[in-house]
Parts: C-alpha cells; structure tokens; sequence
C-alpha cells in the first residue's frame, strides 16, 4: 500500500473534501426492513488521494471504514473509503452540506431522515425525484418504509423480540 500524500498535500478543510464529494463521492442508500441505512463514500483510482481523505476524516473523529481495493476487468483499479456508523455518517453530512452543491440535496435528505423529520416513504420519494431529475445516478425505488427512523428501529427490535 501506498504512502499518503505528504502534509503540504492533505486535505485540511470540510470545503476541500466537500468539493472532492461533491464530484467523487456519493451517498450510498440501502433499504432494510422497516429503516433505510446510509453510507457516504469517497472512491478514486489514486490510492494516495483516497488515504488522505481517511485521515482528515478520522482527524474529525469520524469512524471511517478501511480502504476497499476494487479490481474490474478493462478498468483502472478504484480505491474506496466508507463512512458508515450512524452518528459518523451524521456527523459527516452535516459538515460536507454547507460544501457541496450536486450531493446536496442527498445530503439533505439523509440528515433530515437521521434527525427524525421524514419517515422512510418521504426520503425514497426525495430520493427518486433526484434520481428523476438526473442530479443522482440508480434506480427508482418502490418500497414502503412509513416510520421515521426510531419508530422503523423500534419496530425491527419488537420483531426481532417476538421471533426470539
């Protein structure tokens, strides 16, 4: 593996990795039963660029994921970094919101489905508009996801209870 770049070359500002995110990076969206679970991932074909974005992460006492190398025939090789533990991802996404411009409204979304404000129905339907609109790459979804976040997790651990 790689050195990470020298200091003089780090990432020192939520502005710089926000902008790096807004181009590279993506909010990564996986539906489970009753609660949608969030991912931000940082991805580049230089290993260097990659390591350092997981130090200034980690400076910021975000919990990031190690370094997935991914290999695919008649493609460069990808580097990529996820943020994934709950309150890293928050913590994350609120900082990067005020630096980003295109992942924005991903952004916004997450951070409003964390806080309580939506249930999962309103954040896959703001998700689908985006993807509609051509701001986000993926597919529509069509699930059903009524509760906000704690009622969605309260739910599973009931479930999860009954079939003990």
């Amino acid at each position: 593996m790689s050195t990470p770049q020298p200091a003089s070359e780090a990432y020192r500002s939520w502005n710089q990795v926000g902008g790096y995110f807004d181009g590279d990076g993506n909010v990564g969206l996986e539906a489970v039963k009753y609660i949608l679970r969030f991912k931000l991932r940082f991805s580049d074909t230089w290993l260097p660029q990659v390591q350092t974005i997981k130090v200034f992460l980690n400076q910021e006492d975000i919990s990031t994921s190690a370094i997935w190398h991914e290999r695919e025939v008649g493609r460069l090789d990808a580097y990529r970094l996820e943020v994934s533990a709950v309150s890293s991802v928050l913590k994350a996404g609120k900082a990067l919101l005020p630096c980003c411009v295109k992942k924005a409204g991903d952004l916004r979304i997450m951070i409003d489905y964390l806080e309580e404000r939506i249930t999962g129905n309103e954040a896959i339907e703001r998700f689908n508009e985006e993807v509609r609109i051509g701001r986000r790459s993926g597919y529509l979804r069509d699930l059903t996801l009524p509760y906000p976040r704690s009622e969605g997790v309260r739910a599973k651990q009931l479930e999860n209870t009954r079939n003990a």
